[in-house]
């Protein structure tokens, strides 16, 4: 049974028996309740949407140097190196000097573990 329904059927008997404050009060509760989910629906979109535009659209593929590539062009066994995308100018032309100098040297592991 749904919060719909329970809602529903206490305000239903709240009015049955003559209680008429209970009835409002489950009635703003459940008010409350949808809009407080509005807003958490929307506040969870926002942030889902947020976090997909800080994903890598490249990779820093490794062919004798490295280049460039659209992250849909990487296939398995490439050699690659991906930076986060910058979220504001200053960290976009720090990353670019970075990228430039070639002071970041991306590495590749074909697998983690740890030793006990």
């Amino acid at each position: 049974m749904g919060v719909d329904a329970v809602a529903f059927i206490s305000m239903a008997a709240a009015l049955a028996l003559g209680q008429s404050l209970a009835g409002v009060v489950v009635a703003i509760m459940y008010a409350g309740g949808t809009v407080l989910e509005d807003f958490a629906v929307g506040r969870a979109e926002r942030d889902l949407k947020s976090l997909g535009d800080c994903a890598p659209r490249a990779a820093h593929r490794k062919a004798g140097a490295f280049e460039d590539v659209p992250i849909d062009r990487v296939a398995v066994g490439d050699a690659c190196g991906s930076a986060p995308q910058p979220t504001s100018s200053f960290n976009r032309a720090l990353q670019s000097l970075q990228w430039q100098s070639h002071q970041i040297r991306p590495t590749i592991s074909t697998s983690v573990g740890f030793n006990v």
